[in-house]
Parts: C-alpha cells; structure tokens; sequence
C-alpha cells in the first residue's frame, strides 16, 4: 500500500444513518511504519440524534456538516478533548453520563425496576432520567425513545458517547 492509499484509507469513516440516529465509529486511525498499513485499534462510537421532521433544510446541513467533522476525528482527540467547547455545543443540552448508560440499558432490554437496581437509584430518578433524555434529544416521543435505545445496543462500542447536536 503506497503512501497515497494510505492516507486515503485513514480518511475514511464509518457512518451508519437510521431514521432517528446516526451512529458515527470513530477508530484509532494509527499507522504502523514498518509494516505500512493502516492499524484499526480502538474504537469510539458517538450516537447522534438525528430527528429532523420539523428542520429546515439550513439546519440539516449544519448538523451533517457537525457529523462529517465528527467522523474526521482521531480517536485519542476525541478522548481528550473538551467535544461540547469544540463543537459550540452547550453541556446543559447534552445527556449526562448517567443518562447514557440508562438509555444503553434501555436498549438492552431492561426495564425501569431492573435499571434502578442496576444502578442503585430509585424508579422515579430513573424515570426523570429518561424524560430529561427525551427533552434532550428533541421531544421524540416514548416509540423513538425506544427505537433510538435499541440503536444505541445494537452499534455501541466499549466506549461510547451520546451527543445531542
């Protein structure tokens, strides 16, 4: 592999769209100089709610244009780096790292009883929980709540983040 498919290898990203989210994989895009090939290592995925029913076409792009600089990233920037400052993205907007794993849960099957024990909390703060979530993802109804949790389950990672854009 020459120098010029290398790079153009590294570019690549995987982006998976559904109707309510884009799922956006984000690899360890090292490279290994002896050997000259690209080495997939470690992997973020970054799940975006992508409900767009009501947006103009101006928004739309804005947000596909925030998803492709997504997809660009390394993923030890992505670790490091302050995402919500780099994106202009208010923090208060997006879900909690508690609100993430409830949703995980979610999609994996569980129900509120079974979540709160999980984690230790009662039914109604998990409750509270998944409304703030839908709030955050723009007010999808409890079917795209679900649709969305289920997405999550079925395309995480080991690590993973929910992004609200």
């Amino acid at each position: 592999m020459d120098d010029a498919s290398l790079s153009h290898s590294i570019d690549k990203a995987n982006i998976i769209f559904s109707d309510l989210m884009v799922t956006v994989n984000i690899f360890d895009k090292t490279r290994c100089c002896e050997k000259r090939h690209y080495v997939k290592g470690n992997k973020l995925t970054v799940h975006i709610p992508f409900k767009n029913q009501d947006a103009c076409l101006t928004e739309i792009a804005l947000k596909m244009k925030r998803i492709l600089h997504i997809a660009k990233l390394n993923y030890h920037p992505m670790k490091d780096l302050d995402i919500y400052k780099d994106f202009g993205l208010k923090k208060h907007l997006q879900p909690s790292t508690t609100e993430s794993k409830i949703m995980f849960l979610v999609g994996e099957g569980h129900n509120i009883q079974d979540i709160s024990k999980i984690m230790n909390r009662s039914e109604l703060t998990v409750g509270n929980h998944c409304r703030s979530i839908t709030k955050k993802m723009g007010g999808v109804n409890r079917v795209e709540f679900y649709k969305c949790a289920l997405m999550m389950a079925n395309f995480a990672s080991k690590e993973r983040l929910l992004l609200c854009l």
